[in-house]
């Protein structure tokens, strides 16, 4: 089986920002592609789960091709009805890992580069696996997706003067991990324009954390050493801004405590891989959710054009230190100084219609 997508020109640089964002976040990417509605999904997590930057593709960010898109035992699948019929009324979902270091060093340079074909490709092997666990499954079960093992990627970059590079990658397999972070509940959140949250950190220097402070009427960021080194003085640099220069800004204080400012310390390398690929993709405004002092914050900027539609999750969280036979499932990541033990889960992907 092999599933094939078309990245224009025009959405080649977005794509390789998003590669280069991740590439910041962790070692290793996973690729996950629902095939019926033609949605990529690209995440990264860092070696202490602590981290986690996520990038949707939606299929308007790819472009038509002439030629069918699916070709399944040499044969073009011209309908996902028919797709469908072969995985017994299941939606195939296609997965894999490689690492993101790789896939950057295969766009080095977009000079000559006029489009790229993405392709996955899973063998006859997975698609037998696959068969013998749809016969487990009866009609009535709720599970609607069947996931696939890709054993390998192509990357085909066609280029001026009729030259086309072609590139193979083997791809590990997999299990769907992602971070689950329910921004409609958290009470408190910021929205500003990227350029503006780009400014605020642009003055925090020789510092892997930056503390930021929530009030009524002032937000202030820090930059934050969780240990001082004896004998080296560590600068300490502070900006504070109006909260009425915010596009939007809302803070509840705490039920359980009387006061009315937040404090959140988390890292700062993959907030600004975050403003980089805002600048790239011609993202405005970054949106901002937390709950209270300590807890998670989830970094989130949407883009919707004629041409494409992309989503960049970046999310902080405590260090997730011991305990994951504890079975609490928390979501969210990015890193934090702070000592409350959060965990990641296995999850189902979020349904989209």
């Amino acid at each position: 089986m092999e599933v094939r997508l078309e990245i224009a020109e025009e959405g080649l640089k977005v794509f390789v920002a998003a590669l280069q964002c991740l590439a910041q976040v962790g070692k290793e990417m996973s690729i996950e592609c629902d095939v019926c509605s033609r949605r990529l999904t690209l995440r990264a997590l860092n070696d202490a789960r602590s981290a986690s930057g996520q990038v949707v593709l939606d299929r308007t960010f790819f472009s038509e091709s002439q030629d069918s898109s699916i070709t399944l035992q040499g044969m073009d699948i011209s309908s996902f009805e028919a797709l469908k019929a072969r995985f017994n009324n299941r939606i195939p979902f296609l997965k894999c890992k490689v690492f993101t270091k790789t896939c950057c060093n295969v766009f080095r340079t977009l000079k000559h580069v006029q489009s790229v074909q993405l392709a996955l490709l899973v063998d006859q092997e997975a698609l037998d696996v696959a068969d013998a666990s749809q016969a487990n499954v009866s009609q009535e079960s709720e599970v609607d997706e069947i996931d696939l093992d890709c054993m390998e990627l192509r990357w085909k970059l066609r280029c001026d003067f009729d030259i086309t590079k072609t590139h193979h990658m083997k791809v590990q397999s997999c299990q769907i991990m992602r971070a689950v972070f329910d921004k409609d509940s958290c009470p408190n959140r910021l929205r500003t324009r990227q350029h503006h949250l780009s400014s605020l950190l642009a003055h925090i220097h020789r510092s892997n954390e930056v503390s930021v402070t929530c009030s009524a009427t002032h937000v202030k960021f820090e930059s934050y050493f969780s240990n001082f080194i004896d004998g080296k003085a560590q600068l300490q640099t502070e900006t504070a801004v109006e909260s009425a220069e915010f596009s939007e800004y809302v803070l509840q204080p705490a039920l359980d405590s009387i006061e009315s400012s937040a404090q959140l310390i988390f890292c700062i390398k993959e907030i600004r891989a975050l403003l980089t690929f805002c600048k790239t993709s011609d993202v405005s405004e970054i949106f901002f959710y937390f709950t209270t002092s300590g807890s998670p914050v989830l970094f989130t900027a949407e883009s919707t054009s004629v041409a494409n539609e992309e989503e960049v999750q970046l999310f902080t969280n405590r260090n997730a230190i011991g305990s994951e036979s504890n079975g609490q499932a928390l979501s969210h990541s990015q890193s934090s100084s702070q000592e409350n033990p959060r965990y990641l889960t296995h999850s189902k992907r979020p349904r989209v219609d």
